[in-house]
């Protein structure tokens, strides 16, 4: 499925697509995963102030197929303003999302990205965990 809900950036003007995410809950932790196909890890940015997260990939034109193209056979090294496309489906996608999620150890948050999916851990402070209370 193709998710083409966007928003514009209000300050950069950049537009953004939701990232799909899927959100499970237990006693200890809240775990998110968050699909961003095409970003790479070191375009990823998790913010965590106070209750608001703010989880932004962005994507890079991918400069390669423009090289192999230009450093292809002799035919195709004459190209002098690069390519231009017949057909194009793959295009630079930047993500974000925006979640209010209050009592949440940021100290202990872990994030893992893997196959375009970022798995986020949020452990819940240890006031709002479950416990028994032992009758004396």
């Amino acid at each position: 499925m193709v998710n083409n809900k966007k928003i514009e950036h209000a300050v950069s003007g950049k537009v953004f697509y939701f990232a799909p995410v899927d959100i499970y809950e237990n006693d200890a932790f809240i775990t998110m995963f968050v699909d961003m196909p095409g970003i790479k890890k070191d375009n990823i940015d998790i913010d965590l102030n106070k209750d608001q997260l703010i989880i932004t990939g962005i994507s890079e034109e991918d400069e390669k197929v423009v090289k192999d193209i230009k450093d292809g056979d002799d035919e195709n090294r004459t190209l002098k303003k690069g390519p231009s496309f017949l057909y194009r489906e793959f295009r630079p996608v930047s993500y974000r999302r925006d979640f209010i999620i209050s009592d949440i150890d940021s100290e202990k948050v872990r994030a893992n990205f893997e196959n375009g999916v970022l798995k986020l851990e949020l452990p819940k402070s240890e006031e709002l965990r479950p416990r028994k209370i032992k009758v004396i």
